[in-house]
């Protein structure tokens, strides 16, 4: 990621990128329901020339790349791929899993013994690393990614709370698959309920927004949600160091305030938006984020 300090920041000393070329896993395709299909479809409303380049073959020539790959570790002939751009965006961090993303893990001997939460290391349960394992395979192989991953990943809910750290099944802590992390709670009172919430940041460049969900479970998702708010670009400086520390140009950082602090829970480099209808919400995301493609001119 180019240190964004460094950029410049006079509007007369910069000209807006005229081209951008979004590379994809060649096992991937295109984006369609993905944030950066309605980034692609404001850049090119603005005239900007914006292209797609599945795969490692040779790349069109455009002034920035952006690598957006559908996966938690970053292969790196696809980052070399990137970096023969001007300007390569994404192309800096490999791994983003909970382990390197999270500072509030919690291991099997740790006197920590309060409310924890058990998730996969990998984003969204490592579904796009099993696809892509299970691509182009035989009945059998297929078979065996899909046992392979119900035995690593469980075939329950996605996330496990428990009162205690020492509640935690003994077949969790011997799974490199799954981590286990404090629960954190960023609680408000909402019409004069205590609700649990997650702020998302959606980022690219210098600009930004945070659409925050909240409701009564303690594992906030959209499905169970009962009020949505979208605010200003207001993220805690804790929050924008770990963006630097990771490297992150473009994505969205799920955060929480829990106890005073800020506290960094995951980080996706491909955030998905899902098939239109899209509201007022995606327009005003999608917009913001294709305003800080100009911060790498």
């Amino acid at each position: 990621m180019e240190q964004l300090a460094d950029l410049p920041t006079t509007r007369a000393a910069r000209l807006p990128i005229g081209s951008l070329v979004v590379l994809t896993h060649r096992l991937q395709g295109p984006p369609t329901y993905y944030y950066i299909h309605y980034v692609i479809d404001v850049l090119r409303s603005q005239g900007r020339r914006v292209l797609l380049h599945q795969g490692l073959g040779e790349p069109p020539p455009a002034e920035a790349a952006l690598l957006h790959l559908d996966l938690t570790h970053y292969p790196d002939e696809y980052r070399a791929l990137a970096q023969r751009y001007p300007r390569a965006l994404n192309a800096a961090p490999a791994d983003l899993g909970k382990r390197q993303v999270s500072r509030n893990l919690v291991g099997r001997d740790d006197s920590y013994d309060g409310p924890v939460i058990v998730k996969t290391d990998r984003n969204a349960g490592g579904l796009p690393e099993f696809r892509i394992a299970q691509s182009g395979r035989g009945a059998i192989a297929r078979t065996w990614c899909a046992w392979r991953r119900r035995l690593l990943t469980g075939t329950g809910p996605r996330y496990r709370v428990y009162a205690r750290r020492s509640h935690v099944p003994a077949s969790v802590w011997r799974n490199p698959a799954l981590v286990v992390e404090r629960l954190l709670l960023d609680r408000t009172r909402v019409g004069g309920r205590m609700l649990n919430g997650v702020r998302q940041w959606f980022c690219l460049g210098r600009q930004g927004v945070v659409l925050t969900y909240r409701g009564p479970s303690p594992c906030i998702r959209y499905d169970n949600t009962t009020h949505m708010t979208l605010g200003e670009d207001q993220v805690p400086d804790g929050i924008r160091r770990r963006r630097m520390e990771l490297g992150i140009d473009y994505g969205k950082m799920d955060f929480v305030m829990a106890d005073g602090e800020a506290h960094l829970l995951d980080v996706n480099r491909t955030p998905y938006l899902g098939p239109p209808p899209w509201s007022e919400t995606t327009d005003r995301i999608g917009r913001v984020l294709a305003a800080g493609l100009d911060s790498y001119a």
